[in-house]
């Protein structure tokens, strides 16, 4: 696997939701996690800091992680994984 992907994946939190924190009233369709995070990277200057894709293709760009919370099928996590 590579290294990219490696570190993706070490930076997601799988079937967990950052409940609340919500950068925007509405959510954003996206394709999948991968761009659900840079949906969240392209608005760090509006202060998303996380993010929370559920299985719907619902992306949900967050200020912050508190709220974690279980949940079947969500990955969250940071708008930028360590190292980017």
């Amino acid at each position: 696997m590579p290294n990219w992907l490696l570190a993706f994946l070490a930076c997601l939190e799988f079937d967990t939701d950052f409940g609340g924190h919500d950068l925007f009233w509405s959510v954003t369709p996206v394709a999948d996690a991968w761009s659900c995070q840079s949906a969240c990277r392209g608005m760090e200057a509006l202060g998303c800091t996380h993010f929370s894709y559920n299985r719907y293709g619902e992306c949900n760009l967050k200020t912050s992680d508190e709220g974690r919370a279980g949940s079947e099928g969500t990955v969250s996590g940071l708008a930028r994984c360590l190292g980017e």
